[in-house]
């Protein structure tokens, strides 16, 4: 679960699961994680839906080759709900991943992480921009969008 620090309950806390990276100078929540409390997520990949008029197909995007990818995050700590969470960074798609979704994870090189997380500001917020990389989609079934399953199965292609 993420509930950043001013989550009263958990219910509120839900919106933040991501970040726009254009807005993070400007809205209250993220102003003062983002000079000390950057974090690098790593990830084999994540999902997006493509929507089709009413319906919405998922897709499993993971990194061409294959290797894990490492997304731009802040993180927080909410004392009273003893939970420590994060957000991801968002980005504007490239213009190879614009056909899924117009807007993608913020995507690290791995010799930008320490800049990232431990950098002057200024010379980190550059690193939020669209990651021209090799991203690969694969259309996945629709249980991927219930919690409650969990099989392999999940993971395999469909047409």
């Amino acid at each position: 679960m993420r509930f950043p620090h001013w989550a009263e309950d958990a219910k509120r806390s839900y919106s933040m699961i991501q970040a726009r990276a254009e807005s993070l100078e400007e809205k209250p929540t993220y102003r003062g994680l983002i000079k000390s409390c950057r974090c690098a997520v790593l990830v084999s990949g994540f999902y997006e839906w493509k929507r089709d008029g009413k319906d919405k197909k998922p897709y499993k995007v993971e990194h061409e080759s294959g290797h894990p990818m490492i997304m731009a995050g802040l993180w927080t700590r909410n004392e009273a709900m003893r939970i420590d969470s994060y957000t991801v960074i968002t980005t504007a798609a490239s213009p190879t991943f614009a056909w899924l979704h117009d807007r993608q994870p913020a995507i690290l090189q791995p010799d930008q992480v320490n800049l990232w997380v431990d950098g002057p500001w200024d010379d980190a917020k550059a690193l939020t921009g669209v990651f021209l990389g090799p991203l690969a989609a694969t259309a996945v079934s629709k249980d991927v969008g219930n919690v409650r399953n969990n099989y392999p199965g999940l993971l395999e292609p469909i047409d």
